[in-house]
């Protein structure tokens, strides 16, 4: 009898130790342990199993804002499109400060570009401008970033809205100017384009990539003489794309003569029988090449 009782005990014991030992890994298990092991599970694609463990570090952290994003793609790869909205909504509302909302708008943004939602991106980059309004520095900043978010999602003039509005607040910085004249360019809208490359040289007269754009902006409307002053302004100040471009204008156009025959050829050979083989000679050809004056790296 007293050996089936210490039997018994044993094993009470034994299940006793095994119980309390889950219960301290589960407690003792730091919650960014839980988050990483969310994370893998998520990229893994094992969203069920990815789901309980987030479930579980946010029962203990409520207000995290890495959290409700990460059980918000969750939910989404399970089509729980619902519950995924709010928690992506979540993960803005908890972020009090500029720098925390910033990190999971951009995070948002991302996630949501790569899903084709860019509607839902758009509505994103709305809040995203908002942010670092008594921050020139970092707002503009969050403006560029929103403006090549635009671009990517094709948004064209939503991008050159925003550069818009950073070259009026910001005059004295060329360089918002300077893209937007780029994008006209690719528009094909060259007057357009020359009037933001002109406000990009007034703003800084010294840029060779603005020089040079300008340029290349004068060139489109085929004004030559206007194009090889400010490719010769940029190539001073050592730009070598408006070295070879002024190299281009200002070589001098030469001529030698070649005999025509008469099949359509040409020859080197002077003389009647210049073109014996070729049906004999129909006149001279002048033929044009470059002599240039500038030289290029």
């Amino acid at each position: 009898m007293t050996k089936k009782k210490n039997g018994k005990g044993c094993l009470i014991v034994i299940g006793l130790i095994f119980i309390l030992s889950i219960i301290g890994n589960l407690i003792s298990k730091p919650q960014n342990e839980i988050y990483a092991d969310a994370s893998l599970k998520y990229r893994l694609s094992e969203y069920k199993e990815a789901l309980e463990l987030i479930n579980e570090i946010i029962e203990r952290d409520s207000t995290n804002t890495e959290y409700y994003e990460l059980r918000g793609k969750i939910l989404y790869e399970l089509q729980d499109t619902l519950h995924s909205e709010e928690d992506f909504k979540r993960t803005l509302t908890f972020a009090k400060t500029d720098s925390v909302k910033n990190i999971r708008i951009k995070e948002l943004i991302n996630w949501d570009i790569q899903h084709d939602q860019k509607e839902k991106a758009k509505e994103l980059l709305k809040e995203e401008v908002k942010l670092y309004k008594n921050d020139s520095i970092k707002h503009i900043e969050i403006m560029e970033y929103a403006a090549e978010k635009y671009l990517v999602i094709g948004d064209t003039l939503e991008t050159i809205h925003l550069y818009r509005q950073l070259s009026n607040e910001y005059k004295k910085i060329g360089r918002f100017n300077n893209r937007i004249g780029i994008l006209y360019s690719i528009m094909h809208k060259n007057k357009n384009a020359l009037a933001e490359f002109k406000k990009a040289v007034k703003a800084e007269p010294n840029n060779d990539l603005f020089l040079y754009n300008l340029g290349i902006s004068y060139l489109n409307l085929l004004n030559k003489r206007k194009a090889k002053l400010y490719f010769k302004k940029s190539m001073e100040l050592g730009n070598e794309e408006a070295c070879r471009e002024y190299r281009e204008l200002t070589a001098k156009t030469r001529y030698y003569q070649r005999t025509k025959c008469c099949d359509g050829t040409t020859s080197s050979a002077s003389g009647r029988g210049a073109c014996s083989h070729h049906s004999g000679v129909c006149g001279i050809v002048n033929i044009p090449y470059k002599v240039y004056t500038i030289e290029c790296n």
